[in-house]
């Protein structure tokens, strides 16, 4: 109902911005297009919101829950889709700002990028909310994330046991990292190597897969080239997991595989026995609460930060595995 609601409820135009994008092969001119959702029975409020990309199912769930929490709301947003291009990021941020939307979510390409976008958006008195990935020392509003260092604990909890009931005696384990600005991210692999260098396992090699699928697939390919006898690969997300999954195979390794996120991808791999386990981030909750947040800061009500400090606010995730219903009902 929600998806029909979002379908007939819309206005929709499109603001095209030019600007040069400089690649190997020269400069070429690539254009920025601003979505502007404008719901029949709008409240007055406009906020921007501008996704990392939308080619991956994460994002993807993220964006539809903001377009249609925006719908119910009443709020027009101007969407903008990043597309892993930092430049497209603070173009189009800025030209949300300079059309006075009341306030920007963001859920950012390259985090270091934030604090340009923020310091541009508070000259204007415009609150900033991010959703996932990081901030890069921005002085955001708030921050809405999972507790990734705490997920990798639970993760890498859920690893030692399926490989103690599996009877599997390597204690050699890998973890392929995303890149180092996905500050958030990364502590998932640093719960992950807490927990189980506690329990006697050594993360005996590591690469970066940079979140990509196609180098989680070369990330994996290294490591089993210097340590064939994993027993377990841990990937930071789902989508570099699923590269994992190709290398293993053609090594013929009998290393067991994880990621994080749960999406639709890694759980069908868990399903066909590809995989073993990921860690189920509520990306629809997030773009939710982004949204419930940039509201409260319009109408200047109390924020409850799980952490004031940093400003961020968590949302719970859970674990799916071989014995998760989803994967059991298959």
């Amino acid at each position: 109902m929600k998806k029909q609601l979002l379908m007939f409820a819309v206005l929709l135009s499109t603001f095209t911005l030019w600007g040069c994008s400089r690649k190997p092969d020269g400069v070429t001119v690539t254009e920025t297009k601003i979505e502007q959702l404008t719901p029949d029975k709008a409240s007055g409020i406009t906020i921007g919101w501008s996704v990392y990309t939308l080619d991956n199912e994460f994002f993807q769930r993220m964006d539809d829950a903001i377009r249609e929490e925006a719908v119910e709301k009443g709020v027009t947003l101007l969407a903008h889709a990043q597309n892993y291009d930092s430049q497209e990021m603070v173009k189009a941020c800025k030209s949300m700002i300079a059309q006075d939307v009341d306030a920007l979510l963001v859920s950012p390409c390259e985090p270091d990028k934030m604090p340009e976008i923020i310091d541009a958006a508070h000259e204007r008195d415009i609150p900033v909310v991010i959703v996932d990935i990081g901030d890069g020392g921005g002085d955001k509003d708030a921050i809405i994330i999972s507790n990734g260092y705490e997920g990798g604990k639970e993760m890498g909890d859920y690893v030692i046991s399926l490989l103690e009931e599996k009877n599997i005696e390597s204690k050699k384990l890998g973890i392929v990292k995303c890149e180092d600005t996905a500050v958030y991210a990364n502590q998932r692999g640093e719960g992950f190597r807490e927990t189980v260098e506690a329990a006697g396992y050594e993360i005996a090699v590591q690469e970066k897969g940079d979140s990509k699928e196609v180098l989680g697939y070369e990330a994996a390919k290294k490591m089993l080239e210097k340590e064939p006898d994993l027993a377990a690969i841990f990937s930071e997300n789902d989508m570099m997991a699923l590269g994992v999954t190709k290398a293993v195979k053609e090594a013929g390794s009998e290393a067991l595989i994880f990621g994080y996120d749960g999406n639709s991808l890694a759980i069908n791999a868990i399903i066909e026995k590809k995989m073993h386990g990921t860690m189920k981030q509520d990306a629809e909750g997030m773009g939710i609460k982004g949204m419930e947040i940039a509201l409260k800061l319009i109408h200047n009500e109390e924020i409850t930060y799980g952490n004031p400090e940093t400003k961020e606010i968590f949302v719970e995730g859970y674990i799916i595995g071989e014995d998760s219903d989803i994967v059991k009902k298959q």
